[in-house]
């Protein structure tokens, strides 16, 4: 990879080529505002609030946009050297501010976006307590973007993140901007609602308070709330979410930054599943009649199962077991597929995935034979973990204290005793019991897809 000499703020750097000087200034250990740049986003370079000045150049230059192989080097070859903090960026820097604030409603008190905000940010570095504008501030009517979506179109400040998020990690292009200038506004496609399952990610992307969550609206403040790193179940991906807490009451779910697994976006479904623990929550059966779901009980709904499922060939029955399946569900489950005679079952098996262990009693092969998938990543060859996990250190009441998960995010400690099989322990403090009964234990990987050594 090539790289260029810069000199920021009078400390040379080397950094690739690719570089823009935003990047280059960050390496460097600047800090450049900005509204429009994200990370993994396109570069728009419309708010030009992070301008920095070459020296030599006539006027400073935003940031975002300019590449470390665009720069100049000086007369004699030197590198070129890059301001962040000299007069002229700090006077540009303000000028865009004060042009920002110009039509930005002074909605803070009432605004859900209240110290976390950009803008607010921002302007604490930037801004004046006066301006200089006496004109009205325009008046922009807020659109419908569905359910999930909360629009205060005042407070806009056409970044354009919203538009850029929705093409080009949705894959949706369903956002767009209508007019020029001032009466430049952001809508939908005939202002009809978004239909992306990934929209609510839009209120993390805004750098203002133009677009909020419609179910969290006016539910509490930031520095309210403690934050709990965890990991999110609702879907087979795992994503790293932050769960945000008042008290005992869960008030909202944020992503985290996983480059490996979830990048910084989260579903719509885990964002919001929070309802379910006070708005919504399901706490009794329904039964479908003529198309509308009306409230049974749990006899009735028991009884509605049997009479579908008893008009069905049981061995036609088969069930997938996902990464995050708890052992214990996945254990109930081929329970249950054995009353109807069915052995087609499977978990998801790929590469560097989930390691299946088959726990079989040499006296009752198939009967007390039960399944643990040890979900996770492969141990490295050749390591302690590795050895630690191999099969047969496992066979005939051998003992595993424990198995190192660090990278999985979670310990498994698994016992295998002459009496039973159990799993002791899991992080977090969950505790989980695999009944076994047998006298002696034999463990073998089982290679493929199936999790089943045959019927129970």
């Amino acid at each position: 990879m090539a790289m260029t000499k810069l000199i920021i703020d009078g400390k040379e750097i080397e950094v690739p080529a690719e570089f823009t000087l935003l990047q280059a200034c960050e390496a460097a250990g600047a800090e450049i505002p900005r509204f429009c740049y994200h990370e993994r986003l396109s570069i728009a370079g419309n708010c030009r609030m992070c301008l920095v000045e070459i020296k030599g150049g006539p006027k400073p230059v935003a940031s975002c946009a300019w590449g470390v192989r665009d720069c100049r080097p000086g007369p004699k070859g030197e590198p070129p050297e890059i301001s962040t903090r000299s007069p002229m960026v700090k006077k540009a820097r303000e000028g865009v501010m004060e042009f920002l604030l110009i039509n930005h409603p002074l909605d803070c008190p009432i605004c859900d976006q209240g110290g976390e905000c950009d803008l607010q940010d921002q302007a604490m570095g930037y801004g004046v307590d006066t301006s200089r504008f006496a004109e009205n501030k325009r008046a922009v009517e807020d659109k419908y973007l569905g359910a999930l979506v909360k629009t205060s179109m005042n407070r806009c400040i056409q970044c354009t993140r919203c538009v850029r998020f929705a093409s080009e990690v949705c894959g949706v292009p369903e956002m767009g901007a209508t007019g020029r200038g001032e009466d430049m506004e952001i809508t939908t496609y005939l202002e009809s609602a978004l239909t992306s399952e990934l929209q609510g990610n839009l209120v993390d992307i805004c750098p203002v308070g133009a677009l909020t969550s419609k179910p969290y609206a006016f539910a509490a403040r930031p520095w309210e709330l403690g934050k709990t790193q965890s990991i999110d179940v609702m879907d087979g991906v795992g994503s790293a979410i932050r769960i945000d807490t008042r008290g005992r009451e869960v008030m909202r779910i944020l992503p985290r930054v996983n480059e490996a697994v979830n990048e910084e976006w989260i579903s719509d479904k885990t964002r919001h599943i929070v309802d379910g623990l006070r708005t919504q929550r399901l706490d009794r059966p329904y039964i479908r009649e003529n198309g509308q779901l009306r409230a049974a009980s749990w006899t009735e709904a028991f009884g509605a199962v049997a009479a579908k499922v008893g008009r069905i060939d049981g061995k036609r029955i088969g069930a997938i077991a996902g990464d995050l399946a708890a052992v214990e569900e996945m254990f109930a489950l081929k329970e249950l597929l054995a009353k109807f005679g069915s052995v087609n079952l499977a978990t998801q098996r790929s590469e560097g995935g989930p390691r299946l262990l088959h726990l079989q009693p040499d006296h009752c092969r198939h009967r007390a034979g039960r399944c643990i998938a040890d979900r996770g990543i492969e141990p490295a060859p050749g390591s302690r973990r590795a050895q630690r996990a191999h099969p047969q250190a496992l066979a005939h009441g051998a003992t595993q204290d424990r198995c190192d998960r660090r990278q999985g995010g979670f310990d498994l400690h698994l016992r295998l005793s002459r009496r039973r099989h159990r799993f002791l322990e899991r992080s977090r403090g969950r505790q989980a019991l695999l009944r076994g009964g047998a006298e002696r234990g034999e463990a073998s990987d089982r290679a493929g897809r199936g999790w089943c050594g045959g019927p129970a």
